[in-house]
């Protein structure tokens, strides 16, 4: 999030009374400007409840009127009651209009949804949750929104096709909303990857809308034989998408994260951590004509260094991409610890520290990196 108008604040501590800050993998926390200025930070919050096998999940907003250098108290948004973790992968959405957007998934009868809400007072009260559709969502891979210049509202999510039946399928949808949220379309499919898969592969797609108009979707595809990063677009709004990119797709990939922004001029940037490679590497690449081709990718990330879950923003002719990276021994180390917090959540123990799912102080640098763009 780059605001170009901002000074740059010291370090500030948003501390939340309720639990633990929860910001594992695609769930950190999110946070956007409003038109006016106002600053939005959403995130989740675990906390251990008596009586839950797993600990419960809370989805918390709240609010800076100066960049992040003071905050109001946060409001709930969601509260887990009966299902313990079960809201989670959450996107949030300043729409032009002013209305506050968020959505999450949340499991319902042991199987997970799209939801959303909003919020027209600035944060301070809410919709009450909507399913976007009762259909069957991947349960770990992060929802995204995006919003037209029309005002139309776009979530994209990755679908379970075949929900309990062993050949599923688990592709990237996009639906809409003309009404603010209050109806949506029925999700279509970006591309027909056919991945035949039964577990999360904890990659979500990301979702930006041109001030043409055009849709931009840019995911991760486990599908063997062109497993990577693609991107696609789709120019009569969401209804149909064209024939899509590969970006950076090999045989085999480990999990990739992709984000992508869309400026003024229509230049469209990628960024995600390529899990092609033996060691994943920070990779950009940019389009200078809105998406149909693109760039060789340019490298960020030092040789050697494990990076992974980078952020992309532009500001005028400049971008920025920030991201995590530390050496493969402190990533195999983590890995190590969390598979065995897994293990004991069986027995219990787990469920007094959910920070033992959060990866070691100290392990992970962020870095950031600024380019002008020509």
């Amino acid at each position: 999030m780059v605001r170009p108008d901002v000074g740059q604040p010291a370090d500030v501590e948003l501390r939340d009374p309720l639990g633990w800050l929860t910001i594992y993998g695609e769930t950190p926390p999110k946070l956007a400007y409003g038109p006016d200025g106002m600053l939005y930070a959403a995130y989740l919050l675990t906390k251990a409840e008596p009586g839950h096998e797993w600990p419960t999940n809370t989805l918390r907003l709240a609010t800076s009127v100066d960049g992040g250098r003071h905050w109001a108290a946060a409001v709930t948004v969601q509260a887990d009651t009966a299902n313990g973790g079960s809201t989670d992968d959450h996107a949030l959405l300043a729409a032009p209009d002013g209305t506050i957007y968020l959505s999450w998934l949340a499991l319902r009868h042991d199987t997970s949804h799209v939801y959303v809400a909003w919020s027209r007072d600035h944060g301070q009260s809410w919709s009450r949750p909507t399913a976007i559709e009762l259909g069957a969502a991947c349960p770990c891979c992060r929802t995204a929104l995006a919003v037209g210049p029309d005002g139309r509202l776009f979530a994209s999510w990755r679908r379970i096709f075949g929900y309990g039946d062993t050949t599923q399928v688990r592709d990237i949808v996009v639906a809409s909303t003309a009404d603010r949220g209050a109806t949506w379309s029925a999700p279509v499919k970006v591309h027909a990857d056919d991945w035949h898969v039964d577990y999360c592969p904890d990659a979500g797609p990301t979702i930006k809308v041109g001030s043409d108009g055009v849709v931009h979707v840019a995911w991760w595809t486990g599908a063997p034989g062109a497993a990577g990063v693609r991107y696609t677009q789709s120019r009569d709004g969401g209804r149909s998408f064209e024939r899509p990119v590969a970006l950076g797709v090999a045989r085999v990939s480990r999990a990739a994260h992709a984000q992508l922004v869309v400026d003024d001029r229509q230049r469209v940037i990628v960024a995600w951590d390529d899990g092609t490679r033996q060691v994943p590497a920070i990779v950009v690449k940019v389009s200078m004509d809105g998406g149909r081709k693109f760039g060789p990718g340019d490298a960020l990330s030092a040789a050697g260094q494990s990076a992974g879950y980078p952020v992309v923003a532009v500001a005028r002719d400049s971008v920025f991409v920030a991201w995590q990276e530390r050496t493969p021994a402190a990533a195999a180390a983590d890995s190590t610890r969390m598979e065995r917090a897994m293990a004991g959540m069986k027995t219990g123990p787990a469920l007094a520290a959910p920070d033992s799912f959060i990866n070691r102080v100290g392990s992970w640098s962020v870095l950031m990196r600024r380019a002008a763009l020509p």
